[in-house]
């Protein structure tokens, strides 16, 4: 984006990804069942928290944005968290 003054840069805001891995790590990673669930966080300069990852049931993946959307600092949540059904049959 372009202003007045030159360029506005978005940069990775490191204290905030940190704060909102450690909610993720203390809330939600407890409840992985499987070796390959992660939730990984990054933030910017401008409030935005990205979250991506794989966890077995859905409802791990809201209750994460739910907690993120709580911090200070926080101005959108962008969820790319997918669900992998363990133990689903897959029919061919």
């Amino acid at each position: 984006m372009m202003t007045m003054s030159g360029l506005n840069t978005v940069t990775t805001n490191r204290s905030l990804e940190t704060l909102v891995a450690d909610v993720i790590a203390k809330a939600i990673k407890p409840s992985y069942t499987q070796p390959f669930e992660y939730i990984r966080v990054r933030a910017n300069n401008q409030g935005e928290v990205h979250l991506n990852g794989l966890v077995h049931d859905s409802q791990l993946a809201e209750k994460a944005v739910q907690l993120v959307r709580a911090i200070p600092g926080v101005r959108f949540v962008f969820n790319d968290v997918s669900t992998l059904c363990v133990g689903c049959a897959i029919e061919l």
